[in-house]
């Protein structure tokens, strides 16, 4: 089976009789440029659209870089203590950036949770949280990362333990805290950012990133 593009914007299945079109088509432009359409009747008649549309439609960051592999990101990865708190406190202004950057990655927290705050931090940004245990905590988030796929992950931390993730990611940003930033983390990382603001800021403005790493 092929898919077409018509002038129209619609992709159908070729070589599918009968092809089914149906109304209330919803145009979607995909990261790779393909057009899909969106449509349960389509859907039910032709499952193949249904993981046509879960590949295409997945949210991504794309940083491009003149004469350098581009950048295809899918996950913010953020350790906790000390990276989005200060204190156990959430950081004022974190999470309404983090609600603006759901719209284009899913963000995992990883915390070993030393002050017993991340359920109710996790809660409250509406994000995934994976829990370290004690004990070789840098090996532990850097198998998180490869597990997900780290050539689509930034990560962001400023401790020891997150000196491994930070080198593993596709894009690693070392947050300068007010709890203090191990040395491991600034060596590992890609990027250095002067607080956490900043740091997310570079995700909401991404030419930023492409402004320091280009070589």
């Amino acid at each position: 089976m092929t898919v077409a593009v018509g002038n129209s914007g619609v992709a159908v299945a070729v070589g599918l009789q009968p092809v089914k079109i149906v109304e209330n088509i919803k145009r979607m432009e995909m990261i790779t440029r393909l057009k899909m359409i969106e449509c349960a009747s389509m859907l039910q008649f032709y499952p193949c659209f249904y993981y046509f549309w879960l590949y295409y439609n997945k949210q991504m960051l794309d940083i491009q870089f003149p004469a350098q592999e581009p950048l295809h990101l899918q996950y913010l990865v953020c350790d906790l203590n000390g990276t989005l708190t200060c204190d156990g406190k959430l950081i004022a202004g974190v999470q309404s950036i983090l609600n603006e950057l759901k719209n284009v990655l899913e963000i995992h927290l990883l915390s070993a949770d030393t002050l017993g705050q991340a359920d109710e931090i996790a809660a409250q940004l509406d994000v995934n949280l994976t829990r370290i245990a004690l004990g070789n905590e840098g090996k532990q988030k850097a198998a998180f990362i490869r597990a997900i796929g780290a050539r689509k992950v930034i990560a962001l931390g400023q401790g020891a333990n997150d000196a491994l993730m930070l080198k593993q990611a596709a894009l690693g940003i070392c947050v300068l805290s007010p709890e203090g930033t191990a040395a491991a983390a600034l060596v590992a990382a890609d990027l250095v950012a002067p607080d956490i603001l900043t740091a997310l800021g570079l995700l909401q403005h991404p030419t930023r990133i492409v402004a320091t790493l280009r070589k």
